[in-house]
């Protein structure tokens, strides 16, 4: 959620690439994405943002048409919740499925 609204807010990014980073941002066009626990990668991305600004406002328009096809936090929260919901409503099934009445045990 912090990249996204990093885009939202038209920010240009830096990122290590954990999780679902390639999801989220475009490489090349909103971000630079660095492998992870390289502190000089994110250093010398840092910089190439700072100093180029050409770029810097590139990535700045691009986060801002990109963080239109994300999904808002009341959509996650929703999505979120309607998965809890389904995997409380499996494990119920599960547990009413496997109780035996006292004639099935004969």
């Amino acid at each position: 959620m912090v990249l996204g609204e990093a885009m939202k807010a038209g920010l240009p990014i830096v990122t290590t690439q954990l999780g679902p980073v390639n999801e989220i941002v475009c490489e090349g066009e909103n971000a630079l994405v660095v492998e992870p626990r390289d502190p000089h990668a994110l250093a010398a991305a840092i910089r190439v943002l700072a100093t180029d600004s050409t770029m810097r406002e590139s990535f700045q328009r691009r986060s801002r048409e990109l963080a239109g096809s994300l999904s808002s936090w009341e959509q996650t929260c929703d999505v979120i919740a309607d998965q809890i919901a389904l995997l409380l409503q499996s494990s119920h099934d599960m547990k009413q499925s496997t109780k035996m009445t006292p004639t099935q045990l004969l």
